[in-house]
């Protein structure tokens, strides 16, 4: 019904379907099993088991080729939902082994009943992680007796339905929380300078009330709800303020040989520089404080943040960014090596590898004794990597006096500094910033100060020995402020993964990583920046993490659009909870809509005037008495019309059946007898079908029944094709990445090894109900083999950005030949209807033309031969003269 050509509209009525598959393939819906919708039997002998129904399939493909045998030579899908992740899989089975000669070309099966054990399994986790059953509740605890009633029954044989799931299943529908929460949200609003109502009253009867488990704002914990601003079409007023630290880097300078050694001495310093910088600026105490910095940073703005909430109570911080940052240095050591493998820098079990991992073994001794923010010992790690492996993020022996760049694995260095002269910009940096027009604009007279991008005694004095790293500061100041870490996807020396390994491991706010404390955990959220997926989004208790894709150490120098937009965000509070897409994804659809709807407006006029023109100028050639109007124009296109319509009658009349027959959607006959008891679970078939043709399973993020929790659980566990669910075989896995349909973020998509997965956002059991178009624009890239493999994002943009472009020339070059034609239909006509014994022709035009061109001329000649004459005073010229 949803991927057909029409829909309902209501009983009687039936409207197009703009999401239509029929747009991309042929459509053939089959009444499965005999006994169901259209399809009859003759006798009372339905079918018991899942390999009779395979059988009939066959059966009735048979008959059906014979009245089309042109049908022989189109690629043949099988698709179905629910139920049908049973049938596809059989039929695909019998089609593969019986009729070779069609050509099966692949599979989709959306919210399938495929593996009823991990079906049954995930009803509580999904109950739970969508608010339907509270976790240790008295219905959760009498669920749970009945999971394990259910895994006994499983665990002696599994049957493709399994009566003991049933009072799970009930439970969640008749006793769980409905519309996906447990009761109604509500807003309270009151106006500042109300007193009958006032706003005193309403907060003090909040912070009174005890609703959902908990009272007031508090979230339990010792922490509430903070009172937040709330920005409606307004701007962020924030300032951006530019700190050298330590002191003797930069333009900072120190009279003496006192260079810091520790992190609470350089967090000191800073106070000192926000103190003068206030008596000098005292207004800016009003003004909202952000703390943001990259790399070595990540000790920096935890230790000066924690400064400021102690000591200096009366400024504004509101929020830390810390970039590719330095934080935690036992997760950062011990992520090198899984990375370098996960990007191609160093081959597994190879000999680079066995010698790294022992290094890996003896920095981990180390730091097994005290953790330093340095250690010797463990550097020779990430040395042996940016060295001797391989560069250009792909295996190729190095090159004599190359080496890996630290800072962007895709690219290459000069040994030793290997990153160390990236960006290519950096080398502008000192001569410029040493030029004394440059200091003088910034106020730097003095002509001994001069600029210093990394000085040798500070870092030799600067070692921070006895300071405690910054990962043992954030919990504290995730209670106070909110915090974003953001990484770039292919920086080798503060890499994503090892940031991601801290906060897995990093216990704030009452939760681990970013767990909810029930067996659930917060979503990877693909992140939109002007409709593209600039990355991925994790969410928790006031820590908000961002992996930017294509992303070197340097996130601002690589998108500083994006990064400005992420600061934007954060400032405009729009970040720490995830932003809402629905607003974002409305406007889009209005603008779009907006758009559509002019061009077709304006195609529509630019035809009717070219076919008014012609058909003008050609039916009053034939018949110069006799113009034709709209009536005559269908008169005349009615008869063909007809002639066409009788066409697909013809195919109708093969297929027609003079017995009278009635649509039965459930029969209760079949449903009785097939019970398919001794039929096997279709898992066990899926592996057997991967290694021959590519599958397609998707499932609606709301669907229960057959929801994606099972079907993401039954991947997880299944072998197929030399490999385990969506593991590459290295310790990597394949990435859950954003799957983009019109510039926008449609779900979540992962591919390996011939099966494709996707999690439909916001959807329900009946994904191509829900989302037509999305679904449509699924099976034509399946279709195109545009899915299997998953696509580059870089390719795909290229792509369509030349599909764009060769489409905008194509439209701008129709337009021009039927505006030449409409005007030329138009001359024709008129021309001709002055002079019916004249036709214009080009050249008769452009004689016409240049003859009136050369009036013109000569009347300017005239005109100028005055202004020239001797005789004519010009002082006593008239206006009319000049005229």
């Amino acid at each position: 019904m949803a991927i057909g050509p029409f829909s309902f509209q209501d009983e009687n009525t039936m409207i197009e379907n703009d999401g239509s598959w029929h747009l991309y393939t042929n459509l053939l819906f089959v009444d499965q099993p005999v006994g169901t919708g259209f399809s009859t039997i003759d006798t009372d002998s339905f079918i018991h088991e899942l390999d009779e129904m395979a059988n009939q399939f066959l059966s009735f493909l048979d008959q059906y080729i014979k009245i089309f045998p042109e049908l022989l030579e189109n690629d043949v899908y099988l698709a179905g939902e629910s139920y049908a992740g049973q049938y596809i899989p059989y039929i695909a089975k019998a089609i593969l082994e019986q009729r070779s000669t069609l050509k099966l070309r692949g599979l989709l099966i959306g919210n399938g009943w495929i593996d009823p054990a991990t079906a049954y399994k995930s009803y509580l986790p999904f109950a739970v992680a969508n608010n339907l059953v509270v976790k240790n509740s008295a219905l959760y605890d009498r669920i749970n007796i009945q999971v394990k009633q259910c895994e006994q029954v499983l665990s002696k044989q599994v049957h493709v339905s399994e009566e003991a799931f049933y009072p799970i299943l009930w439970e969640i529908l008749m006793n769980g929380a409905m519309n996906n929460h447990h009761q109604i949200p509500i807003i309270l609003y009151s106006g500042k300078y109300d007193m009958i109502c006032n706003h005193w009253a309403t907060e003090a009867m909040i912070d009174g009330m005890t609703w959902n488990g908990r009272t007031g704002f508090d979230f339990g914990n010792g922490t509430f709800s903070p009172k937040e601003l709330w920005i409606v079409d307004g701007e962020s007023a924030g300032l951006i303020r530019s700190a050298h630290q330590p002191v003797g880097t930069g333009f900072s300078t120190i009279d003496t040989d006192s260079f810091i050694h520790e992190l609470d001495e350089m967090a000191n310093q800073f106070l000192v520089f926000l103190d003068q910088y206030i008596k000098i600026f005292p207004e800016l105490l009003e003004n909202d404080i952000y703390l943001a910095g990259q790399s070595y940073a990540g000790q920096y703005i935890p230790y000066i943040a924690k400064a400021i909430l102690e000591e200096r109570s009366t400024l504004k911080l509101r929020g830390l960014l810390i970039g590719n940052g330095w934080i935690d240095p036992v997760t950062t050591y011990k992520s090198y090596l899984p990375f370098a493998v996960a990007n191609n820098l160093v081959v597994e079990n190879s000999d680079l590898y066995d010698i790294i991992n022992i290094e890996v073994e003896q920095c981990e001794q180390a730091l097994s004794k005290q953790v330093h923010i340095f250690e010797e010992a463990c550097d020779i790690i990430h040395d042996q990597i940016i060295e001797n492996g391989a560069m250009n993020n792909h295996h190729k022996e190095n090159r004599k006096g190359r080496c890996a760049n630290m800072y962007d694995i895709r690219l290459d260095d000069t040994y030793p500094q290997c990153g160390e002269n990236w960006p290519p910009e950096l080398k502008y940096v000192t001569s410029y910033l040493r030029r004394q027009d440059v200091m003088s604009s910034i106020n730097i007279n003095d002509k001994k100060v001069r600029w210093e991008e990394c000085s040798d005694s500070v870092y030799n004095m600067f070692k921070a020995c006895h300071s405690k790293p910054a990962i043992t500061s954030l919990p504290d100041l995730l209670q106070q402020i909110p915090i974003i870490l953001y990484s770039g996807q292919y920086d080798l020396i503060c890499n994503h993964r090892a940031t991601e390994a801290m906060i897995d491991g990093m216990t704030w706010n009452n939760g681990t990583g970013f767990g909810f404390g029930n067996g659930t955990f917060s979503p990877k959220h693909p992140w939109i920046v002007d409709g593209e997926s600039a990355g991925l989004i994790w969410n928790a208790r006031n820590l908000t993490y961002i992996l930017f894709y294509n992303a070197s150490h340097m996130v601002p120098y690589d998108y500083p659009h994006r990064s400005r937009f992420m600061l934007h965000q954060f400032i405009q509070l729009d970040l720490i909870s995830f932003p809402d897409t629905t607003t974002r994804k409305n406007i889009e659809e209005s603008t779009r809509l907006t758009r559509h709807v002019a061009i077709i407006v304006l195609i529509f006029i630019i035809v009717i005037l070219a076919l008014t023109g012609l058909i003008c100028f050609f039916l009053r050639k034939r018949r110069p008495t006799r113009l034709p109007t709209p009536l005559n124009i269908i008169r005349e296109l009615r008869p063909k019309t007809s002639n066409v319509e009788q066409e697909p009658r013809v195919i109708h009349s093969r297929l027609n059946n003079p017995k009278r027959l009635e649509w039965a959607e459930c029969s209760g006959s079949v449903h009785n007898t097939f019970t398919v008891y001794n039929s096997t679970p279709s898992i066990t078939l899926l592996p057997n079908l991967l290694q021959q043709i590519p599958i397609i399973l998707y499932s609606g993020q709301y669907d229960l029944i057959c929801n994606h929790r099972g079907t993401e659980a039954m991947i997880d566990g299944m072998t197929w094709n030399n490999g385990t669910g969506f593991d590459f075989g290295n310790g990597t896995s394949s990435p859950k990445d954003p799957w983009i349909v019109d510039g926008e973020s449609a779900g979540l998509i992962r591919s390996a090894r011939n099966l494709t997965y996707i999690l439909f956002y916001n959807a329900s059991h009946m994904v191509p109900y829900d989302y037509p178009r999305r679904s449509r624009f699924m099976l034509h890239q399946f279709i195109q083999l545009d899915l299997i493999s998953f696509p580059d994002t870089t390719t795909r943009k290229n792509t369509e950005e030349s599909t764009r472009s060769t489409r905008h020339v194509a439209f701008i070059i129709l337009i021009v030949i039927i505006v030449i034609l409409a005007l030329t239909g138009l001359i024709r006509f008129f021309v001709h209807k002055r002079d019916p014994t004249r036709l214009p022709t080009p050249l008769s035009i452009f004689r016409v033309l240049r003859s009136k061109i050369r009036n013109v001329e000569q009347q300017q000649w005239a005109m100028y031969s005055r202004l020239n004459d001797s005789n004519v005073d010009l002082d006593v010229v008239d206006s009319e003269t000049f005229v």
